[in-house]
């Protein structure tokens, strides 16, 4: 049974959940990580990818997209649910 996985991971060949092979999604996401234990604030993380211009990644699910990656402004809606995944 497979289902919608966060960001920065990934089925491989053998159906198994592995990191993103993408070196930019897997650096987006550690970036948010790291700026997220920096500061505490996801207001934080928001303001840091706005200051410089960075987007963040997210997987199509359904219609024709189904299954790319999206590029697009961080909110903070996302840094809660990337920094979820870490407990």
């Amino acid at each position: 049974m497979r289902f919608p996985l966060p960001v920065g991971l990934c089925y491989g060949d053998d159906g198994r959940i592995v990191l993103d092979p993408d070196d930019e999604v897997r650096g987006a996401v550690q970036l948010a990580f790291r700026l997220f234990q920096e500061t505490g604030s996801a207001y934080a993380v928001v303001k840091r990818f706005a200051e410089d211009g960075l987007r963040f990644p997210k997987r199509a699910y359904g219609g024709a997209w189904a299954g790319r990656l999206i590029w697009g402004r961080l909110i903070h809606e996302r840094v809660l649910g990337v920094a979820r995944q870490s407990e």
